[in-house]
């Protein structure tokens, strides 16, 4: 009844992009596959951006960085990061520490178990092995009153014996030892 009505100036004002939180979740120990492996999961808020994973050694491991998994023994960080959206900044995790840890190698002798005395040493020295590409290596020992060893080298006399084979380790292997595998010399 008093006034006119009014209308102000326009009054600028915006709405900025809030910030977006990452970490990368998942477990920190992996053994030897051949196969790429590394987390790969994670924990967000903020922004439905695509997330990117880039993995890198550390500790005198050399890798990367690379957005492809690491295959082989060693250690390592993965570090996550979140793309912006229309409503979100993007955000980057702290690295995460993971490892691959050698895989467990087997070996097992293998051969015959009865030789005929022929003055030459004998003994079974062939395996079936799996994992470690590490050198074999033989140990005979005499048992059940034969006096032998141990010794790498074969026995000769007649008696009773057993040989274990001891695979080495590799770079992403650990070695292994067989059973002891019985075999005897007869005359």
């Amino acid at each position: 009844a008093n006034y006119n009505g009014a209308t102000s100036s326009a009054f600028p004002f915006s709405i900025i992009k809030a910030d977006s939180t990452i970490s990368v979740t998942g477990t920190n120990s992996f053994t030897y596959s051949g196969s790429p492996q590394g987390p790969d999961t994670n924990t967000k808020t903020g922004s439905t951006g695509a997330v990117t994973y880039s993995y890198v050694g550390t500790g005198g491991t050399s890798y990367g960085p690379s957005a492809t998994k690491p295959t082989v023994v060693g250690s390592y960080t993965v570090t996550a990061t979140l793309a912006s959206d229309a409503n979100y900044n993007g955000a980057t995790s702290s690295a995460f520490p993971f490892s691959i840890i050698k895989a467990d190698s087997t070996i097992s002798v293998t051969g015959t178990n009865s030789f005929t005395y022929n003055s030459n040493p004998q003994g079974p020295d062939t395996n079936t092995k799996t994992g470690s590409s590490g050198a074999v290596t033989y140990s005979y020992s005499g048992v059940g009153g034969t006096s032998y060893g141990p010794s790498s080298t074969p026995p000769t006399a007649p008696g009773s014996y057993t040989v274990t084979a001891t695979l080495a380790s590799d770079a992403n292997y650990n070695g292994a030892t067989s059973s002891a595998f019985p075999f005897s010399i007869i005359k």
